[in-house]
């Protein structure tokens, strides 16, 4: 049979390079395992029939032919319609027969002894009619057979839309419908799981792209969900769209796949430039174009050009990835190498079989299934990349990890010098703070209480309370030493006790109205001081100036939102202030107390009449400044 010998010869030639096709031939393998062996031997095969061809109203009938029987390279891109009768010894008309047919399109009509025993489609083809996509299987009644059975297969094909009919195997129905069974697994069961591979994957680049945006893993997205509509073209019929504009969008699916997976592979291995990147780059762009300028102007030479153009791209990307892997060969370019050797061997088996046997109606082209190395390789790849992006974040994590802990060690030091570098700092402000207290307080009392003793008109009533003001600036002085951590309360209590003692020697009684008082926020030995300093300049100014025999002090807690101020009034009984008096705010000592005041973040005020005078000051909170 012709079939037969051309497929013999094209074994012969072909057998080293199936040799090469491991991965690709253990996959089928293993797929086709599961279906159970089957005996060639019990079947009928079909594979010669009369025929008369009917073209444009014209019938001619022809000598016997070999099936297969290719409508558009035997008759010609035309319409037409072709009957085939054929003959089929039956030695048990009692039990039924089953007829198994590869392949018939575009339309049908299956006839047993007169008898209709299918029908598809119409005759001229609809614009949806396309059975020629899958194996097709029927069972005849036993009473519609005779010893000598005459079989009708009527085609009705459209030109370009690969009409015909394959070889036809008759039997018994367990034998026949197992041949039926192993080749609708091979092409659709089959088909179905390449369709879902190959729409993980695709979605899958489409997932890499969106997070890495990587435009490899774009391209290579865009032509694996292509193929495998492709791939989905032959479960669909009828068809979901009217021909011609199926077979565009089919041809489109194609042009524009193959260009996108060269880019994919030339962008993996670095080699995205030149003449080679720039063929892909006006195939892919032109692609949409050109297959509509086909479909429009029926330009039959544009559509051989392109393909031509399409050829010469994959074999040039493949000549680019072998020679790149000769010069570098890591692990991506090996995958991606091994994917494209085995898709260039698939694709020349497949034209070469097709120009050995034209008639050639149902042979299964290996480039379908090697198609999915590279989605193997594609996975392969992403895998290996996420394997070196691991250990490169293992490695410069504990490369920061060991920078860390350097660095800790350095701040640890430098922290520690800073603390050091503070403390001293801190004590020396601390005595140089104590060293202009002791000079401006106690010091000038002293040189007063000196300069008195060494005037003669001097009481030894003046020289005593000027000595009694230098103590009582050493003891405040020495109080404020001690941080109270912005208790005021208890400086408060500090200066009633170190000046209870003059207050009674001068006949004042000392009344206390203090409430609870929050704590002063960020209050140091400074404020303490400057705080106390105040007071007891009041106190003094009070002694020796008001001639008062009564003073209160009192400190509230007042709070007017947002602002809250702890407010410290002290009043006296006595004559008040006047103008040409000592202690009237134009003295040295008001204006000590203004100043202390303002460095504290506080208003001072003087209330002042016949009275009485009240000295008031408003410390306001540090949670509400």
């Amino acid at each position: 049979m012709a079939y037969a010998n051309s497929t013999a010869k094209v074994d012969v030639m072909l057998s080293i390079a199936i040799r090469l096709m491991n991965c690709a031939a253990l996959l089928l393998a293993i797929a086709l395992a599961s279906v159970p062996s089957v005996s060639w031997a019990a079947p009928a095969v079909i594979d010669e029939a009369e025929v008369a061809i009917t073209v444009a109203g014209t019938t001619r009938q022809t000598e016997p032919i070999h099936l297969s029987f290719n409508w558009d390279r035997s008759i010609g891109a035309v319409d037409g319609q072709a009957r085939f009768v054929m003959q089929i010894p039956v030695s048990n008309i009692t039990e039924p027969l089953a007829i198994y047919i590869p392949r018939v399109g575009n339309s049908f009509v299956v006839n047993i002894n007169q008898h209709e025993l299918a029908r598809y489609g119409s005759n001229p083809p609809g614009p949806y009619d396309d059975a020629a996509t899958r194996p097709r299987y029927f069972s005849v009644p036993a009473d519609w057979l005779t010893p000598q059975t005459t079989l009708e297969v009527i085609i009705a094909a459209k030109g370009g839309r690969f009409g015909g009919l394959s070889t036809i195997t008759t039997g018994s129905p367990e034998e026949v419908h197992k041949l039926f069974a192993r080749d609708e697994f091979e092409q659709i069961n089959l088909r179905l799981m390449l369709i879902v591979v190959g729409v993980m994957l695709g979605m899958l680049g489409l997932l890499w792209w969106v997070r890495q945006r990587d435009i490899s893993y774009l391209y290579y997205a865009l032509a694996e969900l292509l193929w495998s509509f492709l791939t989905a073209r032959h479960l669909l019929s009828p068809a979901p769209l009217p021909w011609p504009l199926w077979g565009h969008v089919i041809q489109a699916a194609f042009v524009l796949s193959v260009p996108l997976q060269c880019k994919f592979a030339l962008i993996v291995i670095d080699q995205d430039k030149g003449w080679v990147s720039k063929l892909t780059n006006f195939l892919i762009i032109g692609a949409i174009p050109a297959v509509a300028a086909v479909g429009i102007y029926g330009g039959r030479p544009l559509g051989f050009l392109w393909m031509g153009l399409l050829a010469i791209d994959v074999l040039a990307m493949a000549w680019v990835v072998f020679s790149t892997l000769s010069r570098n060969s890591n692990l991506e370019r090996k995958i991606l190498a091994g994917a494209v050797a085995i898709m260039l061997i698939c694709a020349i088996r497949d034209v070469t079989v097709r120009w050995m046997s034209p008639s050639i109606y149902t042979d299964i082209a290996w480039v379908r299934y090697a198609w999915t190395g590279f989605g193997i390789g594609f996975a392969w790849i992403i895998a290996e990349r996420m394997r070196r992006a691991t250990n490169a974040l293992s490695a410069m994590n504990a490369s920061l990890a060991d920078q860390l802990a350097a660095r800790d060690v350095e701040l640890t030091a430098a922290f520690e010098r800073e603390r050091v570098r503070d403390m001293e700092q801190g004590a020396l402000l601390e005595r140089q703070r104590l060293m202009r207290d002791l000079h401006d307080g106690l010091g000038s009392h002293l040189v007063g209480a000196l300069r008195m003793a060494q005037q003669v008109s001097a009481s030894k009533a003046e020289i005593t309370a000027q000595l009694r003001m230098a103590v009582d600036q050493l003891k405040i002085t020495v109080d404020a030493m001690q941080d109270v951590e912005g208790d005021i309360p208890s400086l408060l209590g500090a200066i009633r006790y170190r000046l209870s003692p003059r207050l009674q020697a001068a006949g004042i009684s000392l009344k206390w109205n203090v409430d609870p008082l929050p704590t002063m926020q960020h209050w140091g030995v400074r404020q303490s001081y400057d705080l106390q300093m105040i007071l007891l300049e009041v106190f003094t100014n009070i002694v020796a100036h008001s001639g008062a025999n009564c003073v209160t002090l009192s400190a509230h807690h007042h709070v007017q939102q947002p602002i809250s101020n702890i407010n410290i009034e002290i009043c006296d009984n006595g004559t008040g202030i006047t103008p040409d008096s000592s202690n009237s705010p134009a003295g040295k000592g008001m204006a000590s107390m203004l100043a202390r005041a303002k460095a504290l973040g506080a208003v001072m005020s003087i209330r002042s009449g016949t009275d009485g005078t009240c000295v008031v000051l408003a410390l306001t909170c540090a949670d509400d400044a």
